[in-house]
């Protein structure tokens, strides 16, 4: 039953990461043909590419693992997930304990972007979402 169900839901996550690092792929392009976007680390695109190819391949590991009873890439599954859920608890304990710095950075970052808000259609967008919201 445990077999199963790891495979399932390593599939599962499988063909979302897949999903996902296809919009990556097509948002790349996008942003590559308006030119939108100067600083390549910060596209909505690149963090879309990166998330979809690390889900892809760490799933893929899981559900490959889980069929074929292979415990190398079961290890793997399990030490690269260890390894993301220690990395997410030690980034929020730094920005609770930083939480000041943090707000400090992004008003700041998002003052620099006010300034080259017509430069840039991404974070136009995403600024404008914002205020939509708020």
């Amino acid at each position: 039953m445990l077999k199963l169900t790891l495979g399932v839901l390593a599939t599962f996550f499988w063909l979302v990461g897949l999903i996902i690092l296809c919009i990556g792929i097509y948002a790349e392009v996008e942003r590559q043909q308006n030119k939108t976007m100067d600083s390549f680390f910060i596209a909505p695109a690149v963090i879309l590419l990166l998330l979809g190819v690390s889900m892809f391949t760490v799933s893929f590991a899981g559900m490959v693992g889980a069929l074929r009873d292979n415990r190398l890439l079961l290890k793997v599954f399990k030490w690269t997930l260890v390894t993301v859920v220690v990395l997410q608890l030690i980034f929020i304990i730094v920005s609770l304990l930083c939480q000041n710095k943090v707000l400090l950075l992004f008003k700041a970052n998002v003052r620099e972007g006010i300034k080259h808000y017509y430069d840039d259609l991404d974070f136009k967008n995403i600024l404008d979402r914002i205020q939509v919201k708020m």
